[in-house]
């Protein structure tokens, strides 16, 4: 039997910042955009909802949003650090991208710490988190089985 985790998808192609060569994009926004992709945009939010109960589900949520009611209904602690750092990512490249041709593109990346030498710790500080939140799922769908599913049935179990 081959088991895996079902809350993140594993496989699959999703497009990266970066991929359109008709754009070019700044180190930052590449790299920001990649963990924002990585971390937020590859949830799957249809496997996450299911261990909400319904009453507590909102049509309008979106995967963020969705993980926190997850976690909080599986009863998981401490994950509000987690949820905190994927808002403040996904913050970010919201802003950066919203702004880019505009003065304020700066001052966006200024206020978040991704300006000259500051961008090279604040990304060191930002894998840190991502590497962080990774072992926390791993701790906690992972190490519990009873979070896993099987492949070929894709029954929780």
């Amino acid at each position: 039997t081959e088991y895996k985790l079902g809350i993140l998808p594993l496989g699959g192609y999703v497009k990266m910042s970066g991929d359109d060569p008709s754009k070019s994009y700044s180190e930052e926004e590449k790299n920001i955009g990649f963990l924002v992709k990585l971390l937020i945009d590859s949830l799957n939010e249809e496997k996450i909802y299911q261990f909400v109960q319904a009453k507590d589900k909102k049509n309008n949520e979106k995967g963020i949003s969705k993980l926190k009611k997850c976690f909080s209904a599986l009863q998981f602690e401490e994950y509000e650090e987690h949820i905190n750092f994927l808002r403040q990512i996904q913050d970010i490249r919201s802003k950066m991208a919203a702004h880019r041709k505009g003065s304020s593109y700066e001052k966006i990346k200024k206020e978040f710490g991704l300006n000259n030498e500051a961008y090279k710790q604040k990304f060191k500080e930002f894998l840190n988190k991502s590497v962080c939140f990774i072992e926390y799922l791993e701790d906690h769908f992972l190490k519990e089985k009873k979070y896993l599913t099987n492949e070929t049935t894709n029954d929780v179990i």
